[in-house]
């Protein structure tokens, strides 16, 4: 727009007479970004004070607007950051966009895709869950969908009383992992706490063996005094 070309040449003629003085040489990284955009290699995104968004609301989940795109929906549990630019591009998003300047149309067509992967060509591999044990069918499961799929998992992994799910709710390691040295949580003693607990014992009996009146004495005290 005719707003951008102006605040462009300003900024750019403001960089050259910097350069010439040589005075603001720390600023290079910000100059190198302002040429760039006037060599047309990066864009610059305009927007009006009352458009811009600080925390959107996607997915049922809080993103800070001053995020990129594709690193805001990343933090949606249920999406990467693979599967975050490939939503993107077939949204056709500007990955350089921050997450407070995109429209509601745009979050529209991002819940459409989410919804229907298969029906915007999404590969299968991307999605993160395959073959459901109920519908049988491949789908993108995010926010809490995620968290409803893996409650009825381990639910019913408990029922069929599968090794998996007596593990789970044991609150056991799942995956074949040791538990003798890790995970030494709750009211598990290690092998270095044993060991000073009976040398304390030790001292303690060895200090009551010592103090304590030998059965001698105690027969010698009973005895009736010679006067």
């Amino acid at each position: 727009t005719a707003t951008t070309e102006i605040y462009t040449r300003s900024i750019v003629g403001s960089v050259r007479c910097v350069q010439e003085t040589g005075i603001n040489a720390e600023y290079m990284g910000f100059i190198n970004c302002v040429q760039g955009m006037a060599e047309g290699k990066c864009a610059i995104h305009l927007v009006e004070e009352g458009q811009f968004v600080h925390v959107l609301r996607i997915f049922n989940s809080n993103i800070k607007g001053t995020m990129k795109v594709g690193f805001a929906l990343s933090i949606v549990k249920g999406i990467g950051l693979r599967l975050a630019h490939v939503l993107l591009r077939v949204a056709r998003i500007d990955a350089t966009k921050r997450a407070g300047e995109l429209t509601l149309d745009e979050v529209n067509r991002l819940n459409e895709i989410i919804a229907d992967p298969q029906g915007h060509s999404i590969p299968v591999w991307l999605y993160n869950r395959k073959r459901d044990r109920k519908d049988g069918k491949d789908s993108i499961i995010v926010s809490n969908g995620w968290d409803t799929k893996l409650r009825e998992d381990l639910e019913r992994m408990r029922k069929i009383r599968l090794h998996r799910g007596l593990r789970h709710l044991w609150g056991l390691k799942v995956r074949g992992q040791h538990t003798c040295s890790t995970g030494r949580t709750g009211s598990t003693i290690g092998y270095v706490r044993q060991k000073k607990q009976a040398s304390f014992l030790q001292t303690i009996n060895t200090c009551l063996l010592y103090t304590s009146p030998s059965p001698r004495d105690l027969s010698t005290s009973r005895m009736p005094s010679s006067a």
